[in-house]
């Protein structure tokens, strides 16, 4: 799934080379690195220029991808009112924009681009997943 996301996110970037990337995720447990750290490679080896990159590597869950990746824009000379998109799969593109409208009071400037999802068993497992952490999100996440 991080694949396809992360092909879906450089395609766009090759047809819109002036805009920064904000690769969010922490370490799991089981993890040799942090999420935005192996997205980041990834970026830089397709040609993504390393000043292009934030990296927010703290986060665990969606809420904090969406709140630390805003500070790391706001510290960058983001201004609030600058056009956003993310990046995600499918399947998490409703949570992933509800949290942003909450985080920041509107998601009038967020586009979204979702990742195909080219692994069956994957796809599976977060189609019936996903309902669940909406609700639990949508209870808990403020």
């Amino acid at each position: 799934m991080l694949q396809d996301r992360l092909e879906e996110g450089l395609a766009y970037w090759q047809e819109n080379p002036e805009m920064v990337i904000v690769v969010s995720g922490g370490q799991g447990s089981d993890e040799p690195t942090t999420e935005a750290q192996c997205m980041a490679e990834f970026y830089i080896e397709a040609g993504v220029p390393e000043d292009q990159i934030f990296l927010e590597g703290k986060s665990s869950n969606t809420n904090e991808n969406i709140r630390y990746s805003l500070e790391i824009l706001e510290e960058n000379g983001y201004d609030g009112a600058d056009d956003l998109m993310i990046v995600s799969n499918g399947f998490h593109i409703t949570r992933a924009r509800m949290l942003f409208e909450r985080v920041t009071g509107s998601a009038d400037n967020l586009s979204t681009l979702a990742g195909p999802m080219t692994h069956l068993p994957s796809k599976l497992k977060m189609y019936v997943r996903e309902p669940m952490a909406l609700v639990k999100s949508f209870v808990f996440d403020r």
